[in-house]
């Protein structure tokens, strides 16, 4: 049986994906969001706790305010500001919160774009156990197989970008320790991708996240969640002599049907200038997606 590393399977992954140009005029995905029935959306109040705050921010990050997501779109790995290399991705997720067989949510991610990549899928069930690691299988469809693959190091890349797997998919409540610094004004952040300064006077709630993990590969991070919706617009992290290393910003819009819907982030690793932006197309949520989307048996089928 093989035994292949998360990281090493993005990495197949960012090595099969051919060149897309994106637009000459960098900008935002036309979309449309839509939900079959209201979302459920708490948002901050005054008075609450650091803790509390970052429990609204990973229900959004999970998007647990719904029992399903389903959405599209680009990822754009930048250099020296410039567009590169793109990919182009589906995902589904049902979120299930099911404590009888400790079921958190399932997800699947696909690549539809460009060719030599079509059809690679990636599908994870996540447990709500905190000590159990999650099942993860990849579907090569070069080879016609289904392999069966241990959960990486949280500190692996996700999908090649400057992201790690932890920012993405596996970081939960309680991994840290949080503290709030207070209320500030978001002085706004210059964008890589869209070559403008963005959200500047957004008002904030303060947050110093420390990891629990000794010799992880940040010492602390600052986070900055929205007053108005709950949501980390952007994260600061630093190492352990103070250095700022990495950021990541993030934009939400939240439409007619209450729920909040991710448009873009945008990571940057100060130590190579390199950027990587996730752009996010069409989403839907509460769409109805059945369980038995997310098998073994599915990826064998193959649909894409």
């Amino acid at each position: 049986m093989w035994k292949l590393s998360f990281s090493f399977v993005f990495g197949i992954l960012f090595l099969c994906a051919s060149s897309l140009q994106s637009a000459d005029e960098p900008k935002l995905l036309p979309r449309k969001i839509t939900s079959k029935k209201p979302c459920k959306l708490d948002t901050p109040r005054e008075g609450m706790s650091a803790e509390a705050l970052m429990r609204l921010w990973f229900r959004i990050k999970y998007t647990r305010f719904a029992s399903d997501y389903s959405g599209e779109g680009f990822v754009y790995y930048l250099s020296g500001g410039k567009v590169n290399r793109t990919r182009k991705w589906h995902r589904d997720r049902m979120v299930l919160e099911r404590e009888k067989d400790d079921m958190d949510y399932k997800d699947l991610v696909v690549f539809t774009y460009p060719p030599e990549a079509k059809g690679l899928a990636v599908l994870t069930w996540a447990h709500l156990n905190r000590d159990r690691q999650h099942d993860i299988w990849i579907w090569l469809p070069s080879l016609k197989k289904v392999r069966r693959v241990p959960q990486s190091n949280a500190d692996d890349s996700f999908m090649g970008t400057d992201l790690t797997v932890e920012d993405v998919t596996t970081r939960r409540l309680g991994d840290e320790t949080y503290e709030l610094l207070g209320e500030v004004v978001f002085p706004g952040y210059d964008s890589a991708y869209l070559k403008k300064k963005m959200l500047a006077g957004t008002p904030c709630f303060k947050i110093r996240a420390v990891p629990k993990r000794k010799d992880w590969y940040y010492a602390h991070r600052i986070v900055y969640i929205d007053k108005k919706t709950g949501a980390a617009v952007f994260d600061e992290y630093y190492d352990k002599r103070g250095r700022k290393t990495k950021t990541i910003f993030r934009i939400f819009e939240v439409p007619d049907c209450g729920c909040i819907a991710a448009r873009m982030w945008e990571c940057r690793d100060l130590r190579s200038d390199h950027s990587s932006v996730i752009l996010m197309g069409d989403t839907f949520y509460n769409s109805g997606i059945k369980e038995r989307t997310f098998t073994v048996k599915q990826l064998e089928r193959n649909p894409w």
